[in-house]
């Protein structure tokens, strides 16, 4: 009879008190530039890869009115090029795709920072080594993360911009690492 009480006194808690925290689901698009990025080939590095990157992630998240917790996808591809004695090279990631975890800190009700990482399951590369193009498939060769704020249109539409790093090995020999500025915006609902 004690426990019933007891669970009874606690579910009244339970239901009586507002709930702070509620699961709610977020899509976001971005887009961005590369000003800064390495990429090797057979021990010869090349720290001139700049390109133009776009990309898609959501998340199922865990909100609080402090902080957001969220699990989803990243999907994003890039059109890079770098210098090889003088020529230009192209440098294509046609696809990249895999978990990304986020965490958000709301700051006030108008701005909101966060990081970001996650890892690529998959990932189609293409790439000039000059006398050859390749087109590879690659899995859980790359892995990003990220760190940037949001500010606040309305509760549903956040406006962000972030610093991402990511980095990729292609194979023994081959492997890139770059920096890129994004921005986009995430729809909440």
């Amino acid at each position: 009879m004690k426990k019933n009480i007891v669970s009874f006194i606690f579910t009244l808690y339970i239901t009586a008190i507002p709930s702070l925290t509620y699961a709610i689901a977020d899509i976001a698009v971005l887009g961005g530039y590369t000003p800064y990025g390495k990429i090797e080939f057979y021990e010869e590095e090349y720290d001139s890869l700049k390109g133009y990157n776009y990309g898609v992630m959501g998340h199922l998240n865990l909100d609080t009115e402090v902080i957001m917790f969220g699990f989803g996808f990243y999907f994003h591809g890039e059109r890079l090029q770098y210098t090889f004695n003088g020529d230009t090279r192209d440098f294509t990631v046609k696809q990249s795709w895999g978990p990304d975890i986020i965490i958000m800190i709301t700051a006030s009700e108008i701005i909101a920072p966060y990081v970001r990482a996650g890892i690529a399951l998959l990932s189609e590369l293409q790439y000039d080594y000059g006398y050859d193009e390749k087109e590879k498939f690659r899995f859980l060769n790359s892995s990003w993360w990220a760190i940037g704020s949001g500010i606040h249109i309305t509760e549903e539409i956040l406006i962000f911009g972030e610093l991402q790093r990511l980095s990729m090995t292609h194979d023994n020999e081959h492997s890139a690492k770059r920096y890129t500025v994004n921005a986009g915006a995430m729809f909440n609902f």
